[in-house]
Parts: structure tokens; C-alpha cells; sequence
């Protein structure tokens, strides 16, 4: 995993290459790698779709997935993050740490093992000191430099001036070994590696490795260390001894109608003609337009193997079709492969901007049901309505982003499969203890009804107040609750609604905008231009101006924060201003209120 041109897939190439599956290295110049197999990748030079291989290196069996760097296919990303057992973090030497680099680092498990290695060294310029400096300050403190590590795997002991750095960082985590430092006896090899190994695989120390991918220069250390320190991989125990349960995080489509499909085993055992439940499968749309039907099968087609593509259908709309994605370049790769692969001609309307929504301050609002009252229209799935005594108060108010999972993550329709990680349903403890209803809240029929309540609730989140737009940073309270012989779940469900509606009729809610954070790369003589943009045009604030060396010529890395609103289209702007020599990227930054 790595920022864009990093020079990941050329490492993937190499360490297919140390392994004897292949005999010759590919060019990702010339379009000859094992992992960019799409024209469109060949094209470019740059990877779309995440890739797959598998390798032998001396005893161990390695399983390789290539992402992508472009922050537009992150769903690639974070698909291959759900299967894989340890990450290799590649680092452009000539740049250091770049803004997709901080993206994958943060989005990484807690405890995944990872790996960093700096890359390019064979680059002139490039300083493995500065590298060691950006790690530190942009990524992680705890990091353990390894400029030779194969003696830490061959015969004998390790002489005392090779293995210091190693036992003096690792002090800082062991009480046994800092005693044996502080003491100035010497720590067994075996003893060292041990801890080592463990400390990797709790993702306590991050070891950095350097070499060249292109050159072939540490590659075959940086094998050995994945080997050696990366956990190997244990299936789940289920409580069904028969059970199998597959994850599967990339599907090529083939000739109709199969797919080739990727998966991890998660528990259990996989064999030939073994029938599995797809969990994930759901009922066709229908439609009346045989040219959109046959765009929506082509994009049906074309989300088997991205996922992260996502269309809303409204045929009374005049834009009948709105597709989400990850990025402007993400709808431009969508297209070329509609031409391409179906020979359907779409033209790209104007990006819509993912707004969310959050309230605005704390609310409260309540509804105490002990007959039918007036004015208030009861569906007739609820029966008895006089007898179906409930009483519901709920609080919302916003929470800060550090409160919520994922709070920061971008989708230009709203789903509700994610609500939960940016949003909150909780239960006052209080109603345990006092409640005046005649059924208690913690019996069966109560905790089913506040289940369902929950469930209602959370899902309702997924369009607010406004605009409609997803709901996030909201936290909904139960600080009420009547129950009483005679409530049904039904009814529950319904008051529930009321009272999430009069909060929404009544309550100040805000409008969120997508922030980002913003990498440029230009000729240093364009600063100037570049930065003066962002401030006037792009309402931008400069977070960082930073000149490197590549190779004879000065190069500049701009870093900003701004709306997303006001980078649509940044691509020809940069292209105008560098005359076709500038690039950048982008990630997500949270969100902030519109103006």
C-alpha cells in the first residue's frame, strides 16, 4: 500500500521476481507488470483495480495484494484491508511522507503488523535521515530502523555494536530486556527475536526498511523480515464444526455469467462444489427504459468488481441515474469502461457534493400514548391503536468527531449500512431503574421493543432534516420509555417516528461540507501561482510548503486544507498554472459547517 507513484507495484513485480514466479521483472512504464492488467491501467502507468498474486519464499507460502494509490479507488484499499494478515507501507525516499501515506496508516486495524519501506534510494538525493524524520513526525514514534537486518537471521551471535539500537529501542517496551540493558548483560539472540516477533505482530513496533524496488536493492531483506516477524495466519473457530464462512474482497467478471472471485476463509474449510449462501445479495431494480436498463445492467456489471460504485435510480428525475463514487477520476475511469466494455456513451454531468447533516444543539421531544389522539394518523398494521399504550421521550444532540468510528468517510448517496459507525443510538441507564410504565424495560417484551426502536432510529438517520443527506455526528438518546401490557412493537415503532419527526420539525440542524486535505506537486518556480490560487480561489488554508530534489530539477509540495466544493474541476486549473507539469491528491478531512 502506498501514495500514488510510490513505486508499489514495481516492489509487488520485484518480490515476484525473488521468488523465481516470474523470470523477468515487469515495467509499469511499458505496461508490462503482473498486477495492472486493465487497458485503462496501461495506459495511465498507475494501478485502478486492487491485484492479486501468491509466492513461495523458502519455506513460506505468501499471499500479495496490490492497491492502488489514487485516493478515487480507495475502496480497493480498504477492501483489501478487511482480508489481509499484515501491510508493507511503501514510502517514496525522493518525497517522504505524503498525504495518502497518513490516509492507509490511520485506516490500518490497531493491531495489524506493518512494515515501512523507503523506496527510490537509488534516486540522486534522496536522504534516508529526512525519511526517518518525516516518519517520525507524520506516521508513527515507535518505529525500529533496520539498515542490514539479514544478520538478525543468520548463524551465530549478533555482535554487540549491530544488535544495540534494536535492544535500546525495544528497552522501552520489555521490562526483561531493559534490565538486561541497564545492566549491561548480554541478551540471548534467540530471546531478542522472540520479542521482536511479538512486538511486530501487535503492531507495538513498526520495522523500517530502505532499498530501491526498481534496482532490486533490499528486497530479499525485506522477504525475510516479513517472514520471520508477520504472524502466520489462523482460521476462526465457529461454533458449528461444519460451518465455512468466506469473505470475498475482489470478483473479476469472466465470460457470462461467471466471475472469478477472491476470497479469505474466514472459518472452516473450502472444497470443490461446496454450495454457499451469498449474504450480501439483494432484489433486482425494475425498469421501464430499455437504454437505462441496459446503462444500470452495464454498471451492475461493472460493481461486481468495484463495489465502492453506488447509483440511485429515480425515473421521475431528470437526472435519472446519479452514481456516487470516490472522485472525480473515479466517474472518468467509469466511463471510458461503459464506452469501452458495453459501448454505451455517457456525458458526465457536474459532481454533486456528499453534504451531511448534524444537529445543530441538544432537543428533546416526547409522545406518552394512553388513548388515540386526535389529529395524529395511526396505520392500520396497528391494531387496537386505543389499547396500544407506549410513551417514548428521545434526546439528540451532536457529538465531536473523536466520539464516532467513522465520522470522516465520504458516500455521495446516503447508505444506511453505515450509519452506525457515524452515529449513535444509546439507551439511558436511568429507565432501568425508574419507569413508571407497567412492563419493565429490561423484560423480554421491553427489550424487544426498545431493539426495534434502536433499529428504527438508526436507519431514519440516514436522511435528515435538510437536505436529506445522510445524518452524522448525532448521537439519539431513549431517555424515556412507558411500556405497558398492551404496547405492541408496531405501535413502538411508530411513536418512535413521530417523535424523531416533531425533533426534526422543531430542532436547528447544520449543513456539513467534505473537507480535504490537498497535496500539490509542482516545478518549484509555480509556488507562488499555486498557493495564491488556493487562498483566493479554493478559500484554502496552506498547511505546509516543503522544496525537494528530483533528480537535477527543484521540485515543490504544497499542502492544504479545503472544501471539496471548491476543488471540483482542480485538475485542468493545475494543469493551466504548471502548463500540464503539476499533480496532486487528496484525501478525506472530516467536515466542517457551510458558510
Amino acid at each position: 500500500m502506498a501514495h500514488i507513484d510510490a513505486g508499489k507495484t514495481t516492489l509487488a513485480e520485484s518480490l515476484l521476481f525473488a521468488s523465481n514466479k516470474i523470470s523477468r521483472m515487469g515495467s509499469v512504464n511499458d505496461g508490462t507488470t503482473q498486477f495492472d492488467y486493465m487497458e485503462q491501467e496501461i495506459k495511465r502507468g498507475i494501478t485502478i483495480r486492487s491485484a492479486c498474486s501468491s509466492f513461495d519464499w523458502n519455506s513460506y507460502h505468501i499471499n500479495l495484494v496490490d492497491t492502488p494509490g489514487h485516493t478515487d479507488f480507495s475502496g480497493e484499499l480498504h477492501r483489501a484491508l478487511e482480508v489481509i494478515d499484515g501491510c508493507i507501507l511503501v514510502v517514496d525516499g525522493t518525497k517522504g511522507i505524503q498525504a495518502q501515506t497518513k490516509h492507509i496508516y490511520g485506516s490500518l486495524p490497531k493491531n495489524m503488523p506493518r512494515i515501512v519501506f523507503v523506496n527510490k534510494l537509488d534516486r540522486l538525493g534522496v536522504s534516508i535521515d529526512y525519511n526517518l524524520k518525516s516518519i517520525k513526525r507524520h506516521l508513527c514514534s515507535d518505529f525500529l530502523f533496520l539498515e542490514n537486518p539479514s544478520y538478525l537471521f543468520e548463524d551465530g551471535d549478533i555482535k554487540d555494536a549491530k544488535i544495540s539500537q534494536i535492544v535500546e529501542h525495544m528497552a522501552n517496551f520489555d521490562e526483561d530486556i531493559a534490565d538486561a540493558y541497564l545492566s549491561d548483560k548480554a541478551v540471548p539472540k534467540k530471546q531478542i527475536l522472540e520479542k521482536l516477533r511479538e512486538y511486530v505482530q501487535n503492531a507495538k513496533i513498526t520495522p523500517v526498511l530502505c532499498g530501491s524496488a526498481l534496482k532490486f536493492v533490499g528486497v530479499t531483506d525485506l522477504l525475510s523480515i516479513l517472514c520471520e516477524l508477520f504472524p502466520h495466519p489462523k482460521p476462526e473457530e465457529s461454533e458449528k464444526s461444519n460451518s465455512t464462512t468466506l469473505y470475498t474482497f475482489k470478483t473479476i467478471p469472466d465470460k457470462l455469467p461467471n466471475v472469478n472471485s477472491f476470497c479469505k476463509v474466514i472459518v472452516g474449510t473450502l472444497e470443490p462444489k461446496m454450495k454457499l449462501f451469498n449474504a450480501t445479495l439483494s432484489k433486482p431494480d425494475s425498469f421501464r427504459d430499455s437504454q437505462t436498463c441496459k446503462l444500470v445492467q452495464a454498471i451492475d456489471s461493472i460493481k461486481i468488481e468495484d463495489p465502492s460504485l453506488i447509483y440511485k435510480y429515480d425515473p421521475d428525475a431528470i437526472d435519472s441515474i446519479v452514481v456516487g463514487g470516490f472522485g472525480e477520476f473515479h466517474f472518468e475511469i467509469l466511463a471510458e469502461l461503459l464506452r469501452d466494455n458495453y459501448g454505451i456513451e455517457i456525458e458526465i454531468g457536474d459532481a454533486k457534493i456528499a453534504y451531511k447533516e448534524t444537529p445543530a444543539d441538544v432537543f428533546r421531544s416526547s409522545l406518552f400514548i394512553d388513548k388515540k389522539p386526535e389529529g395524529i394518523y395511526f396505520p392500520t398494521y396497528i391494531n387496537n391503536v386505543e389499547k396500544s399504550h407506549i410513551g417514548l421521550e428521545l434526546i439528540i444532540e451532536p457529538l465531536e468527531q473523536s466520539q464516532v468510528t467513522d465520522a470522516s468517510s465520504f458516500d455521495l448517496i446516503s447508505n444506511s449500512s453505515n450509519i452506525s459507525q457515524r452515529c449513535i443510538v444509546a439507551v439511558d441507564d436511568n429507565i432501568y431503574k425508574k419507569y413508571s410504565g407497567e412492563i419493565s424495560p429490561s423484560s423480554e417484551l421491553g427489550q424487544e421493543v426498545l431493539s426495534n426502536i434502536q433499529d428504527l432510529l438508526l436507519n431514519s438517520l440516514a436522511s435528515g432534516p435538510i437536505l436529506g443527506s445522510g445524518m452524522i455526528l448525532t448521537k439519539i438518546t431513549i431517555s424515556d420509555i412507558k411500556i405497558y401490557s398492551s404496547s405492541t412493537v408496531a405501535g413502538a415503532k411508530f411513536v418512535a417516528s413521530r417523535v424523531l419527526k416533531s425533533i426534526f420539525d422543531k430542532g436547528v440542524f447544520t449543513l456539513l461540507q467534505p473537507i480535504m486535505l490537498i497535496t500539490v506537486s509542482i516545478p518549484n518556480e509555480f509556488v507562488g501561482l499555486i498557493t495564491k490560487d488556493l487562498r483566493n480561489n479554493r478559500n484554502a488554508r496552506i498547511v505546509e510548503r516543503s522544496v525537494y530534489q528530483d533528480g537535477n530539477d527543484a521540485q515543490a509540495s504544497v499542502v492544504a486544507i479545503a472544501p471539496l466544493q471548491d476543488l471540483l474541476g482542480y485538475t485542468r486549473v493545475i494543469r493551466s498554472i504548471t502548463r500540464g507539469n503539476g499533480t496532486f491528491t487528496m484525501v478525506p478531512n472530516g467536515y466542517e459547517p457551510t458558510n
